[in-house]
């Protein structure tokens, strides 16, 4: 405790809630009188209050408070510690502060304390971030995260304990595994030591499934595919980015079939689909609307070994983004299982990493490429204040 605490005059306290309240000698129970550690505030009041009447949290009131019952205790953390500013140190916990009700009460404060021009700014944002598996977005802005279903804050409880077992895994268990000296070499040691551990495990090996096409749009004959792309790429109906894809999909399936010195055939299919689940069970998108937002999945390829020498690649790993996903049958051969892709770059030719994370820009490049080598379904996060720069989202976990 005593270390913990003299690092604070240097840095902030960011744990769980009754390690807050235990620093801020605050009582750890949500029935408690005055529960925030943060504030003065008695738990009648905390879902009505106005941040213009909130008695924040400090040493000189504090004192005072304590000189009247509890002046022992508090004389002796003043000797030990000094009069360092512990409750602008301590973080508030938003997470267990939903244990008091305060979710929707959070969300109003936010937007009141933002104002109507940052909250704007904010919901443009939202709106842009790209969708993925699992991720939860608000698309229609922060009002909408004030009247969650139950559903929908299941899914947000999950996002927001993920963060908490990130904080025990990589923060608390690695402080407990040390002796206290040079804390944080020994933690990303111990970090190191356990991804080390992690990637050399034996995963157990799976039977891969079978490639599993859903939401059929279109099936055509090979004799009308230039009426089709004329019609789709100039159609105001659909997404730019699948008008994107027509525009491009004719040239892009001659390029990929004559590579392999295939040609159509009187009866060849082309079958286009708006999904499909990968042989890792990760499903792939490339729809117009899903329940309401168009999604156009972005991919992790892996090159092989006479391309890796050609371009700038993630340790052998390319980005791309989906365009359309097409299964073609040519009588007397296997179908062909494949997806348009407009490919990702890095955005520059050195130092392309930011915050550990690929920095990417999308690049007019297209072509076919077998369903096959898709390593997996990623994130692409926008730069929000840049144009056409994205970050690889490698901490969605």
């Amino acid at each position: 405790m005593l270390l913990i605490l003299k690092l604070i005059t240097k840095t902030s306290v960011i744990g769980d809630w009754p390690e807050a309240c235990t620093f801020s000698l605050t009582f750890k129970s949500a029935n408690s009188n005055y529960p925030c550690h943060f504030c003065q505030t008695h738990r009648n009041d905390l879902t009505s209050i106005r941040k213009d009447c909130i008695i924040i949290r400090n040493k000189e009131n504090m004192q005072e408070y304590y000189n009247n019952g509890s002046a022992e205790i508090w004389n002796r953390f003043i000797t030990t510690f000094g009069l360092f500013h512990i409750y602008a140190a301590t973080v508030p916990d938003r997470m267990h502060h939903l244990d008091l009700g305060l979710f929707q009460y959070q969300i109003e404060y936010t937007k009141e304390l933002l104002g109507k021009l940052l909250e704007d700014k904010m919901n443009r944002r939202i709106a842009i971030i790209l969708r993925h598996p699992g991720l939860k977005i608000f698309a229609k802005g922060v009002q909408s995260i004030a009247r969650l279903t139950a559903s929908e804050f299941r899914d947000l409880m999950k996002v927001m304990e993920t963060y908490e077992s990130l904080h025990k895994t990589y923060v608390k268990i690695p402080y407990c595994l040390s002796n206290k000296k040079d804390v944080e070499m020994q933690i990303m040691k111990n970090i190191r030591r356990r991804a080390m551990i992690l990637r050399n495990q034996v995963k157990e090996t799976k039977t891969p499934k079978a490639l599993t096409y859903t939401a059929k749009l279109f099936i055509i004959n090979f004799s009308n595919i230039t009426e089709l792309c004329n019609q789709q790429k100039n159609n105001p109906n659909i997404n730019e980015t699948m008008r994107k894809g027509f525009k491009e999909f004719q040239n892009c399936l001659y390029e990929y079939l004559s590579e392999l010195k295939k040609s159509f055939t009187e009866g060849s299919l082309i079958k286009i689909f708006g999904s499909v689940t990968l042989k890792n069970g990760a499903i792939l998108r490339t729809t117009n609307k899903f329940h309401g937002r168009p999604w156009f999945s972005n991919i992790a390829v892996a090159m092989n070994n006479e391309e890796l020498s050609k371009y700038q690649s993630d340790k052998g790993i390319c980005y791309a983004q989906t365009l359309l996903i097409t299964e073609v049958n040519v009588p007397n051969e296997s179908p062909f299982h494949l997806v348009l892709v407009q490919w990702y770059d890095y955005r520059f030719d050195q130092n392309s990493d930011l915050y550990d994370c690929p920095l990417l820009k999308l690049v007019e490049w297209y072509n076919f490429i077998e369903i096959e080598a898709i390593e997996n379904i990623v994130h692409m996060v926008p730069r929000f204040d840049e144009t056409n720069e994205y970050f690889v989202n490698k901490y969605l976990f």
